[in-house]
């Protein structure tokens, strides 16, 4: 029985007395090869006796894999996503991206998007055609963020999509949006990606590290 779907299949396997006698103390392998399953399903297999012997029965779950694993990432159709590389243009302010040949014979989406619960279009997308031999595109960005990513998806209806964010652990380009307004005298900082973030203003004493808290500046 296939658990996602509630679908159950049986098959009725004999074995004659005279077959009996030779399998006896051996172990039997049952091979049915009528049973469909989808990616990641997860499969319920049992076995007993005809007549149903001393309450005896077998039972076990398989898990099937599903598209992270290599082998079917590669030769199940509904599993292709393609290979992202890139190159930054910090001067321009662009991305370079290329896809690889696993997806030829297909449109291929590109886009930049932030990473929040799901991730955000910011309007910098193109599709790659077929009959574009390099299989690359250029897109604009405007600032550097540990949440921009790279989406790629080919152009089928309900396609898988591969994610890369290159600048993920770079949180320090966070902080290049803090603003000071002289005319209220305050400071302002807001994050363009989600983050979890104690922000407070403090006292930097002499040269060194050591900064002051200033009371009542803390903000969670």
């Amino acid at each position: 029985m296939t658990v996602s779907l509630s679908q159950t299949h049986c098959t009725y396997v004999k074995f004659s007395k005279h077959n009996a006698k030779k399998l006896d103390g051996h172990k039997v392998d049952v091979q049915y090869n009528c049973f469909e399953v989808g990616i990641s399903d997860y499969v319920y297999v049992s076995m007993r006796t005809v007549p149903y012997f001393c309450s005896v029965q077998l039972e076990k779950y398989y898990h099937v894999e599903d598209c992270y694993n290599e082998d079917i990432e590669e030769n199940i159709f509904s599993c292709l996503v393609g290979k992202l590389d890139y190159i930054v243009n910090e001067e321009a302010k662009t991305i370079a991206i290329q896809v690889s040949d696993k997806v030829e014979g297909f449109d291929y989406n590109v886009r930049l998007c932030l990473k929040h619960f799901s991730c955000k279009d910011i309007g910098a997308h193109k599709l790659i055609k077929v009959q574009n031999s390099s299989r690359s595109v250029t897109l604009p960005y405007s600032e550097i963020l540990p949440c921009l990513c790279i989406e790629g998806w080919l152009a089928i209806p309900d396609s898988r999509r591969t994610r890369l964010c290159p600048f993920k652990n770079d949180i320090d380009l966070l902080w290049d949006n803090i603003k000071y307004n002289p005319v209220t005298q305050t400071m302002a900082w807001q994050s363009s990606c989600p983050i979890h973030a104690n922000v407070s203003l403090c006292w930097m004493i002499g040269h060194n590290d050591n900064c002051a808290d200033l009371t009542n500046s803390l903000h969670l």
